[in-house]
C-alpha cells in the first residue's frame, strides 16, 4: 500500500531519532513526544493502519512518558516502530476484503492484528524451500513410507504419533483438540446433509496427519470421503502415500481452488482450515468465496490473539500475517453470510510459553436451522 503523507513524515522523523540515538546515545524525548502527538491522530483515521501501528506507537508513547527512563526499552520500541513503517508497503490494500472490513468497521480494528510482513516473493521462496525440505526427508525415509503406505490404506484411522522429543506440549493438545472437534462435528452434519454432501475438504492439509487421525469408524462415519489440498506438491505426494482409507489429496492454493471451478461445491459438506487463515493475505475473501459457493459448514483453527500487546518486532513474521481475537473471526464469518455454531479458546500456550488456540465452527443459515430442528437445544 502507498504510505500517506502523515506516515511518510512519521517514518522520516522516527528514523532520524533512531539514527541520532545510535550515534549519540541519547534521545530527544520532548521532540519525539511532540511529533508522535502530532501525527498519530491523523494516522488513526485509517482503521487498518491503526490496527497495524497502534500497539507499537502506544508502547513508544508510554515509554517516553514514563517517569522511569529505560533507554534500552525505548530504543527497542523506536527501532521496532521503524521496522513497522518500513514494511507497511508490503501490504496490498486494493481489493483486499479483510482490510476493507477493518476500514468500514465490520471488523473492529482492536480485534485483529496485521503483522509486520515481507513481500509476496519472499513468502513464495520460503514455501518453496519448505517443499524441498519435505522432498529430501521423503527420500531419506522412502522405505519406511512405502511400508506405512501398504498398511494405512486399509485403516480408517492413523492415530497421531506421540513423540515428546519432537512435539511441543501445546501442539499435542492443539492437534488432539482438532481431531476431537471434527469427530464431534461430522456425525452432526451427517444427520442433516444429503448423502452426496458427505465429503470433507481440508485446506492446507500438509502431509495429511490430522485428516488421517480422524476415526471414520466412529458413529458410522465411513460414508465420508476426505479430500485434502495443499500448495506444496511434495507434501501432497507424501499425503497420498500415507493416506488412510477414504482419503485422497491434491496440490492447489486455496485461491486457485476458488477461481478455477475445480471444486464441485454441491458435493462438499465441510471445509476445514487448521493453522491456515493466519497465513492468508485476505482471509475474509476466502471465507466469502466458500459462502458464495454454498458450502454448508466451515471449521477453523488458528492461534488466538497472537502478538496482541506484544509490539516489539525487529523482523517480519516468517509465516503468519494476522492475529485474531474470537470476535474478529466471528465478524468475518457473519460478514461472509455464515452463522457461528461453536467456538472455544484453549489457553494451553499461556501456561507453556506458546500460542493459545481458537477453534470455531460456522454453518450456513439453512444448515444451522436444520441442526436446530434435528437436535434438542
Amino acid at each position: 500500500m502507498e504510505l500517506s503523507h502523515s506516515l511518510r513524515r512519521l517514518q522520516k522523523s522516527l528514523k532520524s531519532h533512531l539514527s541520532h540515538f545510535q550515534e549519540q546515545g541519547d534521545l530527544h524525548v520532548v521532540g519525539l513526544k511532540e511529533e508522535l502527538a502530532k501525527w498519530v491522530p491523523e494516522i488513526d483515521e485509517d482503521k487498518f493502519v491503526k490496527a497495524y501501528l497502534h500497539d507499537i506507537l502506544q508502547a513508544l508513547q508510554d515509554a517516553l512518558s514514563s517517569s522511569i527512563e529505560d533507554r534500552k526499552i525505548t530504543s527497542q520500541l523506536l527501532e521496532s516502530a521503524v521496522v513497522y513503517l518500513d514494511h507497511l508497503a508490503h501490504w496490498q490494500d486494493s481489493d483486499n476484503s479483510t482490510i476493507g472490513a477493518i476500514r468500514d468497521g465490520s471488523i473492529p480494528w482492536h480485534e485483529i492484528k496485521p503483522f509486520v510482513r515481507d513481500s509476496q516473493d519472499w513468502y513464495a521462496g520460503f514455501y518453496a524451500k519448505q517443499n524441498e525440505k519435505c522432498r529430501l526427508l521423503m527420500e531419506a525415509d522412502r522405505l519406511k513410507i512405502e511400508e506405512a503406505s501398504r498398511s494405512n490404506s486399509q485403516q480408517y484411522e492413523i492415530p497421531l504419533a506421540f513423540n515428546p522429543e519432537k512435539l511441543r506440549i501445546q501442539q499435542w493438545f492443539r492437534k488432539k483438540g482438532v481431531v476431537s472437534l471434527v469427530e464431534s462435528l461430522l456425525p452432526v452434519l451427517q444427520q442433516v446433509l444429503p448423502e452426496t454432501r458427505l465429503n470433507w475438504l481440508d485446506i492446507g492439509c500438509g502431509a495429511g496427519r490430522l485428516t488421517n487421525a480422524v476415526n471414520l469408524e466412529h458413529y458410522e462415519l465411513d460414508r465420508w470421503q476426505v479430500i485434502g489440498c495443499d500448495l506444496q506438491k511434495d507434501r501432497i505426494i507424501k499425503a497420498n502415500l500415507m493416506a488412510a482409507k477414504n482419503r485422497r489429496y491434491f496440490d492447489s492454493s486455496v485461491e486457485a481452488l476458488l477461481e478455477s471451478g475445480r471444486l464441485n461445491s454441491n458435493q462438499i459438506g465441510l471445509v476445514s482450515m487448521f493453522e491456515f487463515i493466519e497465513h492468508l493475505e485476505d482471509p475474509l475473501k476466502v471465507i466469502t468465496g466458500f459462502s458464495q459457493m454454498g458450502l454448508p459448514a466451515i471449521v477453523i483453527g488458528t492461534p488466538y490473539k497472537q502478538r496482541f500487546g506484544a509490539p516489539v518486532c525487529f523482523h517480519p513474521d516468517p509465516v503468519h500475517l494476522w492475529g485474531f481475537s474470537r470476535k474478529a473471526v466471528e465478524k468475518m464469518f457473519i460478514k461472509a453470510g455464515y452463522q457461528v455454531f461453536y467456538s472455544s479458546v484453549a489457553r494451553i500456550g499461556a501456561y507453556h510459553k506458546g500460542l493459545n488456540w481458537l477453534s470455531m465452527v460456522a454453518l450456513s443459515p439453512q444448515v444451522k436451522c436444520l441442526v436446530a430442528e434435528e437436535f434438542k437445544a
